[in-house]
């Protein structure tokens, strides 16, 4: 009887430790903050748009327009990056963000 219940004991555990194993990791939630430039030498903003942990709104004052920087980061690890983009009318691409564009 002591046997069957160390078995029956050692199952559950198993079957609970491969649940965890198992089940996807969540993603981090990141937040995005985009400065928009007037032109194309990044100098002069001309609007931003932005998220913040935790909050399902957008936030953003003044104008958007084809070059920006985006800059995120993780809403846990605060571990990010950022990089300057260009709108081509289809997709954003990366630039310099030293301001040699135009």
């Amino acid at each position: 009887m002591g046997t069957y219940r160390s078995i029956r004991v050692v199952l559950t555990v198993v079957a609970a430790l491969s649940l965890l194993i198992v089940q996807p990791a969540h993603a981090e939630q990141i937040t995005h903050d985009y400065l928009y430039y007037s032109d194309c030498t990044l100098t002069t903003t001309a609007g931003e748009v932005w998220t913040e942990c935790g909050d399902p709104n957008v936030y953003s004052w003044g104008t958007t327009s084809n070059w920006r920087k985006n800059t995120w980061f993780g809403c846990v690890t605060e571990h990010g990056g950022s990089s300057c983009e260009y709108w081509t009318g289809s997709v954003w691409v990366q630039i310099n963000c030293n301001g040699n564009n135009c």
